[in-house]
């Protein structure tokens, strides 16, 4: 294993820490210093799935252009783009939907972002949903 993906107790790399608390140059240099963008904590999260579900933008824009997967799944079977529709995050969710993130995902309990972004009330987020063919 790479050294900038070890682990701590809690299966949170320098990464995945970095992206839930919105260190944005952090997040670059572990980038490009080769950390696994893809690796999950002992919950399923992804770097990506923390930057979009507290809301961080400019950190999304970074993980995704490292090729980060847009449709990985949590403990619960939510991804990235299921966090951001459930929190009103409309910039993130327009950033996922573009690089073709799957808006027909169903999570554990047969949620998908559409009907999450609506049970919150996030009608602009709706409307980009339905945009992109999610009819449930």
């Amino acid at each position: 294993m790479n050294k900038l993906d070890e682990k701590n107790k809690y299966g949170n790399t320098a990464l995945t820490d970095a992206a839930r608390d919105g260190h944005t140059e952090i997040v670059k240099e572990l980038l490009e210093a080769g950390a696994d963008v893809n690796i999950k904590d002992e919950c399923s999260n992804t770097a990506l799935i923390w930057a979009a579900y507290k809301g961080r933008t400019e950190i999304v824009k970074e993980l995704l252009e490292a090729g980060a997967d847009l449709n990985i799944k949590d403990e619960y079977s939510n991804t990235a783009l299921l966090w951001a529709a459930t929190d009103g995050y409309t910039k993130i969710v327009k950033e996922l939907l573009a690089k073709g993130a799957n808006p027909d995902i169903q999570n554990n309990n047969g949620n998908t972002a559409l009907s999450l972004a609506a049970r919150h009330g996030h009608a602009e987020i709706v409307k980009e949903l339905l945009a992109k063919g999610d009819d449930r």
